[in-house]
């Protein structure tokens, strides 16, 4: 792949206080004392465990955030992605908080399901997708929005590969709707593009996953977007082949690689810290409501500095996403799917 030159940029983000996010959609009232926060006690209950270097750990990272700015008592409630475990947790997290993040779409839902067993306790879970469903008016879901993501980074794959074939590798839950968007992006620069799409389990190891990567390089991509996120597995299998990776991933800070053109960054760990901020200068609660993290907020980022990205992306085509992520967000481009599902 040809490198081109890029000015030393560190990431850029199209801030929306979180303030105006979430504080008008369920927010307002006194602020809580610090006695009174002394008192409460948050729980986090994650579908997976910590340890996996993304999704769960981000969130411990902004549970334990809590605990050191605001002197609250937390705790966590792993399920260990064990579905006869998710009601149990749940269960046990509501009987000993007064505030319960849910990260986790099986673990949302169960939530929902129970939170009106528990009225005075407090939900925002962390889901995929927001269900057609009522919300309890104690649950407020918050939805990491792919469709705007996956466009830019359908952009940036096409603005770059020289095979004139992306890729995706993601996990089997992600959905195969969100590809059609990551189609788009790239239909956008060039409309005789070429995408292909990968899956990998869970459970795969890192042997498994560097062969599969082998299976999308093989096939002739030489930009792929993955939800495999910090793998070195994965990275060697980019490097060996001269290709390289856009990663979506909820950890802010990792190690420089010379494979990674950007990481699309859900900023969990900051959403979880600044939701509680809300919630401790407010004496009231208007829930059975949603809101969305996407490319219009600070928590949702095309981030480039772990990537030695300046040897790649030229000046010029950092200024045309630049251009790309503001005219998505005003609606100037209009984002619809592209292929099949």
């Amino acid at each position: 792949m040809k490198k081109m030159l890029l000015s030393c940029t560190a990431h850029f983000a199209c801030i929306v206080m979180c303030v105006m996010l979430l504080a008008g959609c369920f927010l307002s009232g006194c602020t809580i004392s610090a006695k009174k926060r002394a008192e409460m006690r948050i729980g986090l209950v994650v579908e997976g465990k910590s340890g996996d270097g993304g999704v769960y750990d981000a969130a411990r990272s902004g549970l334990k955030g809590i605990e050191t700015r605001y002197g609250v008592k937390t705790a966590e409630y792993e399920c260990c992605n064990d579905t006869e475990a998710l009601a149990e947790k749940i269960k046990t997290a509501a009987e000993e908080s007064d505030v319960v993040f849910v990260v986790g779409n099986n673990a949302s839902l169960t939530a929902l399901d129970a939170a009106s067993n528990y009225g005075s306790v407090k939900f925002i879970c962390y889901i995929d997708n927001i269900p057609e469903r009522s919300i309890p008016q104690n649950v407020h879901l918050i939805a990491f929005c792919f469709e705007k993501a996956m466009f830019i980074g359908g952009y940036i794959a096409a603005s770059m590969t020289q095979t004139g074939i992306i890729g995706g590798l993601t996990e089997q839950s992600f959905s195969d709707e969100l590809m059609t968007y990551f189609n788009a992006g790239a239909v956008y620069v060039r409309e005789n593009i070429e995408s292909v799409s990968f899956k990998y389990e869970s459970t795969d190891g890192r042997k498994r996953i560097k062969e599969k990567a082998y299976d999308v390089f093989d096939s002739g991509a030489d930009v792929v977007l993955t939800t495999v996120s910090n793998d070195n597995s994965l990275r060697a299998a980019a490097r060996e082949t001269r290709n390289f990776l856009i990663e979506i991933d909820y950890m802010k800070n990792v190690y420089s690689s010379d494979e990674l053109l950007c990481r699309i960054v859900f900023d969990i760990e900051q959403s979880i810290i600044d939701t509680a901020a809300l919630l401790f200068t407010s004496s009231d609660w208007e829930g059975g409501l949603s809101s969305k993290l996407d490319i219009s907020t600070e928590y949702l980022i095309i981030d480039y500095t772990a990537a030695v990205s300046k040897f790649y992306i030229s000046d010029e085509l950092r200024q045309e996403i630049d251009k790309v992520i503001l005219d998505v967000n005003d609606g100037s481009i209009r984002i619809e799917p592209q292929g099949e599902a």
